[in-house]
């Protein structure tokens, strides 16, 4: 989400995002001389409130592409674009007095009157006119992201998980992973993590079968056989193997898992089954523990998701990279043992050894692309 503040000693107004690789700062206004602080702060923390509420309809994927505006049931029934929208209510000041706080069900519609409530307080032409620009550039940015347009500000769109994948998104990860299949920064600092985890999903699924094939290892146990080998987070990586083995798509395995965690980091718990199953063995292992003479009262945290619930797709993806390395490994354990063990495996990149692993990983997802697209 873009944050909004004030450059008291240039008298701006300022707008921040972060863009996957550092951060950006863009001057939205100039504010008008004798401005009170606590007209800026009002301002500033309406413009900010819009925004988590345009990119949470992002990441809901209420934001829908070619539809020329975020949509979702309070918004159904308005012909205009919500930019059009929501620059009639600051400019009618529909609703809202200076002196009357009111707040609205919707919190489109909220954010909207409280940023007329804050222009009205400051009460200058400019400063209005400015800021329903800069309103206009931040739902734009939002309907770029969802069409999968990470341009501009619509970067900041890699540092969210959303529930839904954009197509185009897909296919730039997917292109990214056939140039470089043990990974590369594009993928955590130009695409959507979301995306860019399911085709990186795809692309370990043919790292595994490779191996599997080479090894004899099964394809749910290769992670494990690479975590022997160099100490590697996997375990939601071998979750959705597993779930890929059971023919479920690349897509829904992957929004699944970040759904799940999603849930959790709002409180929530999506997977009823799952959550028992994860406190039920934590019980028994802490009864089964006769050195632990509190059993219960002492028992470890129970972990509710394998991934991070404020980053979710950002951190399946990293387990997907690590997880397509790992394969490297332990293909260079069984294909090039005596090079491995002699010179370390550092010494072999770049060999043919490698090449012929990445060629192989290459033609193995390609035999296998339809899965991709479902």
């Amino acid at each position: 989400m873009t944050i909004y503040g004030i450059d008291g000693d240039r008298g701006l107004l300022i707008a921040m995002w972060q863009a996957g690789l550092g951060g950006v700062a863009q001057t939205v206004a100039t504010l008008p001389a004798g401005v009170a602080a606590e007209h800026g702060a009002d301002l500033t923390e309406a413009l900010s409130t819009l925004s988590a509420t345009l990119w949470e309809s992002y990441v809901r994927a209420d934001a829908v592409p070619g539809a020329g505006t975020i949509i979702d049931d309070a918004h159904l029934d308005r012909g205009d674009a919500l930019s059009d929208w929501i620059a009639a209510v600051v400019q009618h000041r529909t609703g809202t007095a200076a002196d009357v706080p009111i707040a609205f069900y919707d919190p489109i519609d909220d954010a909207a009157h409280r940023i007329a409530t804050a222009l009205d307080l400051v009460g200058n032409a400019d400063l209005d006119g400015a800021v329903l620009a800069e309103v206009r550039r931040e739902v734009a940015s939002v309907e770029a992201a969802a069409r999968g347009d990470l341009s501009g500000r619509a970067r900041q769109a890699v540092t969210l998980s959303r529930l839904d994948v954009s197509p185009v998104q897909v296919v730039a990860a997917d292109q990214a992973l056939h140039r470089e299949p043990l990974g590369s920064e594009e993928l955590f600092t130009t695409l959507d993590p979301t995306a860019a985890a399911v085709a990186a999903a795809h692309w370990l699924e043919a790292a595994v079968s490779v191996v599997a094939d080479i090894s004899g290892i099964p394809t749910t146990a290769v992670l494990d056989a690479a975590d022997n080998i160099e100490a590697l987070p996997h375990t939601a990586a071998t979750t959705v193997l597993e779930m890929m083995s059971l023919r479920c798509t690349p897509r829904d395995a992957v929004i699944d898992l970040v759904e799940q965690a999603t849930a959790i980091a709002d409180g929530e718990a999506v997977d009823l089954y799952g959550a028992r199953d994860a406190i039920v063995e934590a019980i028994r292992l802490a009864e089964a523990d006769d050195s632990n003479p509190y059993n219960l009262e002492q028992v470890d945290r129970v972990r509710l998701t394998p991934l991070a619930p404020h980053r979710p797709a950002s951190d399946l993806l990293e387990q997907f990279v690590a997880g397509i390395r790992g394969c490297w490994t332990v293909y260079a354990e069984y294909i090039n043992r005596e090079a491995a063990h002699a010179e370390g495996l550092e010494a072999t990149r770049g060999s043919p050894t490698q090449q012929e692993f990445l060629d192989a990983v290459r033609i193995r997802a390609a035999d296998n692309a339809e899965r991709l697209g479902a």
